[in-house]
């Protein structure tokens, strides 16, 4: 009796034990939904191949009815890839949905315009990590004088020449002013500022400039700047003869673009001028047939404001010249600084007969 109560008490157990394995089996396995790709372990050549013999090994049967792994040879794992079962048929369980969405990877490779090219991240992330350049110190010297900061603006302008320094020195105020407030709305003090801002940059710009004779003639009169009578185009003059000095010749001269500079309190220009006669056409390297050399160089023009244009009255007598057409020359040399400068212009001189000569 007792041994027929064991047996079945044992009985009893593996079936509840087969049972109860049975029902850990979740249904819910069959509702896992995946994403290709799936990335479970990474996989080697090597066990790959092993999987494949083993999974070849199932399909084999010796004649004597037993299984020889050693007779069956690794499979590559491309012709695996190519010709091997689908994971569909490996695992059929698990249902497969298509992806919803790219790939997080192919995604971060792709061109910024969609095309083949790959985007280096590493770089831009390298170049977006660089300290952003440095401001130039007139972008720095601007923002000072925007915030009444002028000692640390001329600080910043130091990096410079001092003739640019200058420049600068003049025009950011000017540009600080107006970007507050339009010209418009300026008061008169405020303009008045700017004109003198202004002024002082003519200082400095204008030795730079070319040094010109801005307008020459022969004249009946002169009085000053801007006035006085032009003689006729073609108007002859007498010549000095043993008998007679010659006629007098009165020349206007304007000039633009001399030097001025401040010195024991006033503007001061030194000129240089000469005169002389050729024949006309002539080469203007050949020899003169007359010249004179004034002294103006020894009386430097001062004045107590900063001129910004200049005429000057050359007088002489018209020397003993054969009746003909001639050209006159004028040389004036701006010797106001170091650098000296030098304008020319011509004009035509015609000489007429004594028989020509009014009384």
């Amino acid at each position: 009796m007792a041994p027929r109560l064991v047996c079945m008490l044992s009985g009893s157990f593996w079936l509840a034990l087969v049972a109860g394995c049975a029902g850990l089996r979740s249904p819910s396995v069959e509702a896992v939904v995946y994403e290709e790709p799936v990335f479970v372990r990474p996989v080697t050549v090597k066990s790959e191949s092993f999987l494949v013999t083993q999974n070849q090994a199932k399909d084999h049967h010796p004649a004597d009815g037993g299984t020889d792994l050693q007779t069956l040879e690794p499979i590559p794992i491309a012709h695996v890839l190519d010709t091997g079962p689908s994971l569909q048929q490996v695992l059929p369980h698990v249902k497969k949905v298509p992806a919803s969405r790219p790939s997080i990877i192919a995604a971060s490779l792709q061109a910024p315009d969609g095309g083949d090219q790959p985007r280096n991240t590493a770089r831009q992330y390298q170049e977006s990590m660089k300290p952003a350049p440095k401001d130039e110190p007139l972008v720095e010297a601007m923002r000072c004088i925007l915030a009444n900061q002028h000692q640390k603006a001329i600080k910043h302008l130091e990096a410079y020449e001092p003739e640019t320094q200058e420049v600068f020195i003049r025009l950011l105020p000017v540009m600080a002013i107006l970007s507050k407030q339009g010209l418009d709305r300026l008061t008169s003090p405020e303009i008045a500022t700017l004109v003198d801002q202004l002024k002082g940059l003519m200082v400095v710009l204008r030795p730079r400039m070319e040094f010109v004779i801005d307008k020459m003639c022969c004249c009946d009169w002169i009085k000053s700047y801007g006035i006085y009578n032009p003689l006729p185009e073609g108007h002859g003059f007498s010549a000095t003869t043993p008998a007679r000095h010659g006629d007098v010749v009165h020349l206007y001269v304007e000039l633009r673009n001399f030097a001025s500079e401040l010195r024991g309190g006033a503007y001061e220009t030194i000129l240089s001028s000469s005169l002389e006669i050729r024949p006309a056409y002539a080469d203007p390297e050949s020899k003169p047939i007359w010249f004179k050399h004034f002294t103006d160089r020894k009386t430097p023009l001062r004045s107590r404001t900063l001129l910004t244009d200049y005429y000057n009255h050359y007088v002489f007598f018209v020397p003993p010249l054969p009746p003909g057409n001639y050209t006159l020359v004028l040389q004036i040399a701006d010797e106001t600084r170091p650098e000296r400068r030098v304008a020319r212009k011509e004009l035509e001189f015609r000489v007429n007969s004594v028989s020509a000569r009014i009384p």
